[in-house]
């Protein structure tokens, strides 16, 4: 019996099974890769806007494009230049960034602090100002109660 088992296993395929893709959207900022030969460097935020679950078969069937070579995810400096703006970096960012890459290339700097994304600043500053604000009203719920007693 035990060797019928084992065998039975051996002989089992193993397999795995997906039954849903999470898909996430980041949103561009500027970046730190000196690989980049003109513009701003773009990179994606550690923070994402939007997710999805999607089942499987889903993506099985919009996966009918080709690959796209390396060449097609090079993008010209004007359109580096948009990406930047529009995710709210000045024209001042944007040259700095730039200015820093290229003192960074000749050997001139270190590489660079990623660049600060101002709206998740704001965003935690926002939550610890509404996490006192909970914490105090909480407290203040207490000494109602105590005082109600």
């Amino acid at each position: 019996m035990v060797e019928q088992s084992l065998f039975q296993e051996v002989t089992q395929k193993k397999k795995v099974q997906f039954s849903n893709v999470q898909v996430r959207q980041y949103p561009m900022i500027l970046g730190d890769n000196p690989s980049v030969s003109s513009g701003p460097a773009i990179s994606i935020d550690w923070e994402y806007f939007s997710e999805a679950q999607l089942p499987i078969e889903h993506c099985d069937t919009m996966k009918k494009k080709p690959r796209r070579s390396t060449k097609d995810f090079i993008m010209p400096l004007l359109r580096r230049m948009l990406i930047a703006k529009n995710a709210g970096h000045s024209y001042g960012e944007i040259r700095l960034s730039m200015k820093e890459m290229k003192e960074y290339k000749a050997g001139l700097r270190q590489k660079p602090e990623p660049a600060i994304d101002q709206r998740s600043i704001k965003e935690k500053i926002f939550k610890k100002i509404n996490l006192v604000l909970v914490k105090k009203s909480v407290v203040k719920a207490k000494k109602q109660r105590i005082a109600l007693q």
